[in-house]
């Protein structure tokens, strides 16, 4: 069996091209994780009137404007069920942009929304139940747990 060694220009190109895929995934991460979301363009102004209260004026439907489809809304935050004990608790919110809708409506990393207007979202038909009352309501009281306490917060749709 013959063993055959590659040209030294042969290992300089292929670490060349790890290098580059390396550097090309770091700028990646970067770019997506820690870059301010604009959303110069968004038809939702957010303006905070107090500790936990908000006014929202909006030209839509607020609930459009965080459909996943919407002006990269779902690289704004990553939403997931939260259970704790087996037992649905609400939506754990992680992953907020700078800058991105979310974090301007106040939410943190690890906030569990739990109720939106006393309706809780322990289950699906709830929280479908909570997604109809968004195109409508005029104001949004959400209740979340933020570190292990209760937290509620306010929000005017205009």
């Amino acid at each position: 069996m013959k063993l055959t060694i590659f040209p030294k220009s042969v290992w300089f190109l292929a670490g060349s091209l790890v290098t580059a895929g390396a550097v090309f995934a770091v700028l990646a991460f970067h770019h997506f994780t820690k870059r301010p979301f604009d959303d110069s363009d968004s038809s939702v102004d957010i303006r905070s009137v107090g500790e936990n209260a908000y006014e929202i004026t909006s030209k839509e439907p607020l609930v459009d404007t965080l459909q996943p489809s919407h002006s990269e809304a779902s690289m704004q935050a990553r939403i997931v069920p939260s259970f704790k004990d087996g037992k649905s608790q609400g939506f754990k919110l992680f992953s907020i942009r700078e800058g991105s809708l979310y974090d301007k409506l106040g939410f943190q990393n690890g906030d569990v929304i739990q109720r939106v207007n006393g309706i809780s979202l322990d289950t699906p038909e709830k929280a479908l139940e909570t997604y109809a009352l968004l195109k409508t309501a005029r104001r949004l009281e959400v209740d979340l747990h933020r570190d292990g306490a209760p937290l509620r917060k306010v929000y005017d749709v205009k």
